[in-house]
Parts: C-alpha cells; sequence; structure tokens
C-alpha cells in the first residue's frame, strides 16, 4: 500500500488555516440574499418564521445533539426523566449545519484549485458570516477515515475550531482508502435527530448521491433550508478530445481518442447523476449552486451575491 503524500505548501492543492479565516473574515462582507421562498441566505440575528426562543410558546419536543441549551425545559425534564426544549415562534439566532465534504474523489483540479480546496474555502466564506451573525456552528467533516462532528457552538473560538478541523482533514487528502456513502451517512444520521428550522449547507462534489439520498433530502427540506453548493471540474463533464489514461492506486482507465461508444456512455452517465440531484433539489424547492475549479473561489461566491442583488432591484423596480 502506498503511503500517503506529505501535504503540499500550494494553496491550490491543500488549503491552509491563513487562507482560511482570511475568507472567514471577507465571508463577514457577504451580503448574499438569494431570492429564495423560505429564508435569506446567510442573514442572521433576524425575526422569522423559524421556531426557535422567542416570544410566543409553539410546542416541546425532545431535545437532539446540536439544539440550543438554553432553549431546555428543566421541569419537563426532570419529571419525564428525559430532556425537552421548549419551541417558540420567533427565532433570534440559527443552528447552522455545515456539511464538507474532504474526501479523495475531492482531490481533483484539471486547472485551479482542487475540489477539496474549494468546498473548505467556501466552507470558510460561509463560517465567517455566520460568526458575524452572531448563530450557531455544528455540521460534520465526510473523509475517508469516516465522518468527524464539527465543534458545537458559536463565536470566533468555535469558527477557527471548526476551520482548524477543516484543515485537518484537507491536508490528508489524498488517502489511500476511500469513503463510501458517506454524504448518505450523514443526511441519514440527521433525519433520524429529527433536526428541525436550521439551515444546512452541504459543500460537496455529490459523487456518492444517488435514489438513496433523494427521500433523505425530501424529509430534511420539509422542517430545514438546505443548500447544495455542488463543486467540480470542466473535464468531469466534457472529456477532451484526446486519448486519456486515468486511474488510482488500484484501476487504470484507457479511452481512446476514437471510442466514441465510451465518452457516451461516460457523459450520459454524467449527466443522469446531476440531473437526479438536480430534480431532488427542485422538487423540495431549495437550491443547488455550481462551483468550479477553474475560478477564485470568493470570486464565484461574490458574483452570485451581485446577481440576487440585481435581481432584488429588478423586482423592486417592477
Amino acid at each position: 500500500m502506498a503511503k500517503q503524500l506529505s501535504a503540499s505548501t500550494d494553496l491550490r492543492i491543500h488549503t491552509s488555516m491563513a487562507r482560511l479565516t482570511g475568507l472567514a473574515a471577507q465571508g463577514r462582507q457577504l451580503t448574499w440574499r438569494p431570492p429564495l421562498g423560505r429564508c435569506s441566505l446567510l442573514s442572521g440575528l433576524n425575526v422569522a418564521s423559524q421556531r426557535g426562543r422567542g416570544l410566543d410558546f409553539i410546542e416541546l419536543r425532545h431535545y437532539h445533539p446540536g439544539d440550543d441549551v438554553r432553549c431546555i425545559d428543566w421541569k419537563v425534564t426532570q419529571r419525564t426523566g428525559q430532556p425537552y426544549l421548549r419551541v417558540y415562534s420567533e427565532e433570534k439566532d440559527k443552528t447552522i449545519q455545515l456539511i464538507v465534504d474532504q474526501t479523495s474523489s475531492l482531490f481533483f483540479a484539471s486547472n485551479g484549485s482542487m475540489k477539496s480546496v474549494i468546498a473548505a474555502e467556501l466552507a470558510a466564506i460561509i463560517a465567517g458570516r455566520v460568526n458575524y451573525d452572531g448563530d450557531r456552528f455544528c455540521g460534520n467533516v465526510i473523509h475517508d477515515s469516516g465522518i468527524t462532528a464539527l465543534v458545537s457552538g458559536r463565536g470566533e473560538s468555535a469558527m477557527l475550531t471548526v476551520l482548524q478541523q477543516v484543515v485537518s482533514q484537507n491536508r490528508q487528502l489524498p488517502q489511500t482508502s476511500m469513503q463510501a456513502n458517506g454524504l448518505k451517512q450523514v443526511l441519514n444520521d440527521l433525519c433520524q435527530r429529527g433536526i428541525k428550522d436550521q439551515q444546512l449547507f452541504i459543500l460537496s462534489d455529490f459523487s456518492d448521491f444517488d435514489a438513496q439520498c433523494v427521500p433523505l433530502i425530501t424529509q430534511l427540506a420539509a422542517h430545514n433550508d438546505l443548500f447544495a453548493f455542488r463543486v467540480s471540474d470542466p473535464l468531469e463533464m466534457v472529456l477532451p478530445k484526446r486519448n486519456i489514461l486515468m486511474g488510482n492506486e488500484e484501476y487504470q482507465l484507457n479511452i481512446a481518442q476514437n471510442n466514441e461508444q465510451l465518452r457516451a456512455k461516460y457523459h450520459d452517465y454524467i449527466a443522469q447523476h446531476r440531473s437526479v440531484l438536480d430534480a431532488c433539489f427542485k422538487a423540495t424547492g431549495q437550491p443547488v449552486f455550481d462551483f468550479t475549479t477553474h475560478l477564485d473561489t470568493w470570486a464565484q461566491i461574490n458574483s452570485l451575491s451581485h446577481l440576487s442583488s440585481s435581481s432584488e432591484s429588478g423586482e423592486r423596480a417592477s
């Protein structure tokens, strides 16, 4: 078995704590408010229709890991022997779930930065805005050795711990064995916990997304806001018109320039895989945002911010 490669100092291959903290600082400036029905992305500290801590009591429900402990009803908890939360109609702070994919399938780029680096940088930008808004962090990093829970908390210290966890997994890429169905495991765990009124940011290439993930996304979208940030490389979508040799430590695939049948089969697979994800999120009214390895992460997310602002201005003008 081959030894793991040492982490590169090239920030296009492996990210660093300095790079992510810099992007987190930029994330404070983010004013991205896409035209979504139920909430505004990264709005923070706002009165909303979401349930949480507020004025009007709605219900008692079981406590789940990551919930705000300040909402625990200690009298009911003591009487039943199980932790319960008092839920209100007005939300003053949100819980943000960051699901950051750092598996070996993201350790690829034909140009620019690795998909894993783009995913890590997106996490940093979002974390910076979440910290600025005073909202709560939690979530998971999916990696080849398994799944690591992100620190649960709020504030600068929690944000830095989250970024350090992402950097740690990023700099271990590539690994010799790949995690299978890591995204599905995380989604299934969140469904079993019955999370509600949270915002989930999934930062991944979604290479292991399949039909079994669809009901999990549907269930989570019924009570939460989901945002899919799909990171891809142009070479993955359209193979170049030349001989290609691809492989890893176990397999090799030679795609001849004139093998149109194999190329067509590959392109059909990619198109179908992307359409399943797009259809799943569209059916639940949740957005999918596409990012590429060939462009700067901040420029990409900032351009979406400007597009959204222009769209909102146009709607107001009309």
